[in-house]
């Protein structure tokens, strides 16, 4: 059964678990303005605990929706979120493109000099894929690879 972990306007977060083992399909989406907290918020107070003591490992992430991110957000993102997710036990992000021009330009911005290492020496990674189910049988692979 899936379970949603987050709803509002910028974001949904479903686990899907039970299809995929560990892991968690977020569907990011409209315009991330820094005055609005409300998905930073959901960020840490609901998504990364749920990370944390579900034991979460793979992020597929479907940006198709999102039409661009503020520097504020980026810097939160690249700086803050995802060390913190790291830190929680999440180690792959599967990204998938957005439709939109700005999207995607936020994205490459956000992602594009990514080094994030745990103290036990995992690196955080984030494969591109083009489908929600292509990053399915990513995911899976990758959690089988690592013998969870």
């Amino acid at each position: 059964m899936l379970k949603k972990i987050i709803d509002n306007p910028c974001a949904e977060v479903i686990d899907i678990s039970d299809e995929v083992p560990f892991t968690i399909l977020g569907n990011w989406k409209g315009y991330w303005m820094w005055n609005d907290q409300t998905i930073s918020e959901d960020i840490l107070n609901i998504l990364m605990p749920y990370i944390r003591e579900n034991h979460i490992k793979v992020c597929i992430s479907t940006h198709h929706n999102l039409e661009g991110v503020d520097t504020d957000y980026m810097d939160w993102i690249t700086n803050t979120a995802l060390p913190h997710f790291m830190k929680n036990g999440l180690f792959v992000e599967i990204l998938i493109d957005s439709e939109h021009f700005i999207g995607n330009l936020s994205l490459e911005l956000m992602y594009e000099d990514i080094v994030l290492q745990s103290e036990d020496g995992n690196k955080f990674i984030t494969p591109k894929v083009d489908t929600i189910e292509a990053g399915k049988m990513l995911a899976l692979k990758i959690i089988d690879g690592q013998k969870m």
